[in-house]
């Protein structure tokens, strides 16, 4: 029941979030990398091997996320399972005193909650870290090719890419795509 509870729950808001997300950092990106082609059209050449490692670390992340919340969603359903039998019976607990035992139990069931949960968000760190990475690249390779076509390239053109560039949401379009396919993948 609490699974079922939390997919309908990650249906209502999480979708509908990311799904926006997505659809507004696609434009800024798309506008973004038009404004960089139309001021450096050789900066493909850092274009194309970035595309190829952002496809690959989110690729990985999708799988290891689905599992994660795969494994959160388990343990989740256990503690609750374990929380409502233990209050079922708590007139039965109480008369063999037994409080101790099931507060231990209740517990150890919420740590290893806690585990799934914080693998959850790890992978999650493990990704925006990668992501930045690749931003900062993409932004020195743009800083760099403005510093070797200054005298052909406005000075201007050249503050206006860089301003976009370094404000773009390149990592985070990476990550609302990641996310919403996860959330989509997701089976139990």
């Amino acid at each position: 029941m609490s699974r079922l509870s939390k997919d309908l729950d990650t249906l209502d808001t999480q979708l509908s979030l990311n799904l926006f997300m997505l659809l507004q950092t696609f434009s800024n990106v798309l506008g973004t990398v038009g404004l960089v082609f139309y001021t450096f059209p050789y900066l493909g050449i850092i274009f194309a091997p970035l595309s190829v490692l952002y496809y690959i670390v989110s690729k990985y992340y999708r799988l290891s996320s689905v599992e994660t919340k795969r494994l959160d969603s388990l343990m989740r359903s256990a503690l609750y399972a374990s929380y409502s039998e233990t209050l079922t019976g708590l007139s039965t607990v109480r008369a063999y005193r037994r409080q101790r035992r099931f507060i231990e139990t209740a517990e150890r069931g919420l740590d290893m909650e806690n585990r799934a949960y914080y693998m959850t968000v790890a992978i999650q760190r493990w990704l925006s870290v990668r992501l930045d990475l690749f931003g900062n690249i993409l932004i020195l390779g743009i800083a760099m090719f403005a510093a070797g076509f200054r005298t052909t390239v406005d000075p201007s053109k050249i503050g206006v890419v860089l301003s976009y560039s370094l404000s773009s949401t390149f990592p985070y379009f990476f990550v609302a795509c990641a996310t919403l396919t996860s959330i989509l993948s997701y089976r139990n």
